[in-house]
Order: structure tokens, then C-alpha cells, then sequence
């Protein structure tokens, strides 16, 4: 089975989940109890936080493109980034490295096609909403159109999106989700 690595930090609600789905998904392909190999590189949030709040993506781009090479290096056979905003930097990423990026545009773009779909809406943040990256990626690669909200519901969205990192931050992620646990779903 090959190594995966995984650039994180960027949400570390986000790399729980990436984890838990590519061994749920390794596991359930295997006829014995087999999980996968993972490096993981993981970022101070605030540090990335910032210099895109300064749009210095030179900065990220750097720090992301070392944290690539140390998994590399340390033995991944590829690489998936943790974080649909960081992808804006992927392309460059991908070029400077020897193994494979698994981009989540093109994840996400395959998708779509085999759902029969032609036209969509993106929410995130406002960074990936905004940018061109995504959508633009979208677009050319899988000829899908790509709808986003207004600017004032970008605002609001992306606020959200940084409220509960703030919530996840103060711990509220793992109460509420320990309340849940056990419960029936309504659905």
C-alpha cells in the first residue's frame, strides 16, 4: 500500500476528517483489518491566517512547498492538501515536487461530471469563493460553470467559516460533537 501525505493544520477539524475517510475507505476495500500509512505535516493556522489576511501567498506558498518536500523526503508516494483556499497555490506546489498532488479541484471537478451536472454552486471562503482558482480550474478542465453568492453573502459566509474555526478553537467542536455521539439520527 502506498504512503499518503497530508498537508495540514489548516483546519485540524478538516485533517480529522481526510484521516478518518481514507481509512474508513482502505478499510473497507480489505478483507483484514488494514489501515494506511500517513505522514502528516501540520501548520500553525494563525501563521497562514495572517499572511493570507496580508495576501502574501509568495510567504504560503514557500511554507507549503517545504512542507511538501519534507513529506516527500520522508517517504509519501503522494500528496493531498488538507484545504480547498490552499489549493490556489497548488499548480506551483505540483511543478516542484517528484510525486504526485492529488488536487481537490479535480477531485471535485470529477464528481460533478459523473453526477451529470453542468453548473454549480461553490461556497467556502471568501478566498476560494473570490479567486479564480477554483472556479477557473472548474471551468477549463471539466467545462462546469460555477455559480457564487453575492458579495454580501460572501461576507457573511466567510465569517462563519471563521466563527466556528474560533469555536472549534475554544473547544465547542468537541462538546457538541460528544453530545451527539450515541444519539439516533432523525433522518
Amino acid at each position: 500500500m502506498k504512503t499518503i501525505g497530508l498537508i495540514c493544520g489548516l483546519s485540524w477539524v478538516s485533517t480529522i476528517k481526510y484521516y478518518e475517510r481514507l481509512n474508513a475507505m482502505a478499510n473497507a476495500k480489505s478483507k483484514e483489518n488494514q489501515f494506511i500509512e500517513i505522514l502528516l505535516y501540520s501548520f500553525d493556522f494563525s501563521e497562514i491566517q495572517e499572511l493570507q489576511e496580508k495576501n502574501d501567498w509568495e510567504k504560503i506558498e514557500k511554507k507549503v512547498l517545504k512542507a511538501a518536500e519534507i513529506l516527500e523526503n520522508g517517504g509519501a508516494n503522494f500528496i493531498l492538501i488538507c484545504s480547498n483556499t490552499i489549493h490556489k497555490i497548488a499548480n506551483s506546489i505540483e511543478k516542484n515536487i517528484n510525486i504526485p498532488l492529488i488536487n481537490i479541484i479535480d477531485v471535485t471537478g470529477n464528481a460533478i461530471v459523473n453526477m451529470g451536472l453542468k453548473k454549480v454552486g461553490l461556497l467556502g471562503t471568501e478566498f476560494t469563493m473570490q479567486e479564480p482558482f477554483y472556479k477557473e480550474r472548474l471551468r477549463k478542465k471539466f467545462d462546469i460553470e460555477i455559480e457564487i453568492p453575492n458579495q454580501k453573502d460572501i461576507t457573511i459566509l466567510n465569517n462563519i467559516i471563521f466563527k466556528l474555526r474560533k469555536a472549534i478553537k475554544e473547544g465547542h467542536y468537541i462538546k457538541a460533537k460528544s453530545k451527539v455521539k450515541g444519539q439516533k439520527s432523525k433522518v
